[in-house]
């Protein structure tokens, strides 16, 4: 089993207690927090991985002529950073036990919707299938620019 530093709000969780430290997470929450960490990590962010992350971050509301190309380019983003992760995993295993609760097996789905209270927000909802056939949403919300 792998283990991910737990981040709350971008920052490393340090726990309150001197007992235990910086906080691990582990399992679905691992795998929450890795599809979390993909799709909000701008590509080229990350100097020892160029590829890793996602464009939903850099897409504009004038990039597309209407929120049905608008939200095909989301969806289009999103597969290709999911996929780059499940990569990274099996390449993961090849040096590490992963368990089979935290490793992503197939993309189900991904769903793009406007946030209806703020219409410049999406909420992106992606649905994968991990190696104990458990089915794990995972949503994020970004601002469109």
């Amino acid at each position: 089993m792998s283990f991910d530093l737990k981040i709350i709000e971008g920052d490393i969780n340090f726990s309150t207690t001197d007992e235990e430290g910086i906080e691990l997470v582990q399992g679905y929450n691992k795998v929450i927090q890795d599809l979390h960490k993909i799709l909000l990590t701008p590509i080229g962010e990350n100097l020892f991985h160029p590829g890793y992350g996602s464009t939903i971050g850099y897409l504009s509301e004038g990039s597309s002529v209407n929120f049905n190309d608008f939200s095909r380019n989301v969806q289009e983003s999103v597969y290709s950073a999911l996929n780059g992760l499940i990569a990274l995993q099996q390449y993961q295993v090849r040096r590490q036990i992963l368990s089979p609760e935290e490793t992503i097996m197939s993309i189900n789905s991904v769903n793009v919707f406007l946030d209806e209270t703020d219409p410049r927000l999406i909420n992106v909802i992606a649905n994968v299938t991990l190696g104990d056939l458990t089915e794990l949403p995972a949503s994020v919300t970004v601002k469109i620019k």
